[in-house]
């Protein structure tokens, strides 16, 4: 009884360290922003930076900051792209559709999407 336990115990302590080992770690380091399928900007998120991008339906204001990057002001009436946050990697991309705007993450081994124009760094 006794050995089983500790072969056990073992067995957990290897899956979990294997588990955090297999987890993704952190976001990248580089966002895409695209408006109507065309590249506008590649973000290092490593530089802070602020931009204004300007839509159909008024301006967003694009932050760089801290390694994320996220939508921190919109003239759009929902404001989903400002509510969505820092891009996290495990998410969607923000997206605006008032502005026909889109900020995701770059992907190097991508193909372009068909649909919207988009799909990372080749």
């Amino acid at each position: 009884m006794k050995q089983r336990y500790w072969i056990l115990l073992f067995a957990a302590i290897i899956a979990a360290c294997l588990l955090v080992w297999l987890l993704p770690r952190g976001g990248g380091q580089t966002a895409l922003v695209y408006q109507d399928g065309t590249l506008l900007y590649t973000l290092d998120l490593r530089q802070s930076r602020t931009l204004t991008v300007t839509g159909p339906a008024g301006e967003n204001l694009i932050t760089v900051a801290g390694g994320e990057v996220f939508v921190s002001y919109a003239d759009c009436p929902d404001q989903v792209c400002v509510q969505h946050g820092p891009l996290q990697k495990r998410g969607g991309p923000i997206v605006c559709l008032p502005n026909r705007l889109t900020i995701e993450w770059a992907k190097h081994d991508a193909q372009v999407d068909a649909l919207s124009g988009t799909g990372g760094l080749s």
